[in-house]
């Protein structure tokens, strides 16, 4: 390889590096806004992280959480459907899907 190869592959993987820290940041800052009562926020954040990393089950976890607190249940139920259908084992999405689940039921299928 090239000097000049191996510096565009260093490059590459310092761009990488900082994304991940980025997700991160933007995860952390999501959870902050949603333990704070925030959940427009939150799902603003969210969003912002998932155009960053939009393979992120964690993301879409946490955004189906602050859309359970609004009674976006539909909406809800798509973001858990993601997180489940890149993490099938994360359980916190079962459970908040379940969550949106029942809140579409007792809202006689609409959103509050």
């Amino acid at each position: 390889m090239s000097p000049g190869h191996d510096k565009i592959l260093r490059l590459i993987e310092s761009l990488e590096s900082d994304r991940e820290s980025l997700v991160a940041d933007f995860e952390n800052l999501n959870l902050k806004l949603y333990r704070e009562g925030r959940y427009r926020e939150t799902i603003e954040i969210c969003e912002e992280t998932l155009n960053l990393d939009p393979l992120s089950a964690t993301t879409y976890n946490n955004k189906c959480c602050a859309l359970n607190q609004l009674g976006r249940w539909t909406q809800a139920i798509d973001a858990c459907n993601k997180a489940l259908k890149i993490e099938p084992e994360q359980s916190p999405a079962r459970g908040n899907l379940a969550w949106a689940r029942k809140g579409l039921a007792a809202a006689g299928g609409r959103n509050r």
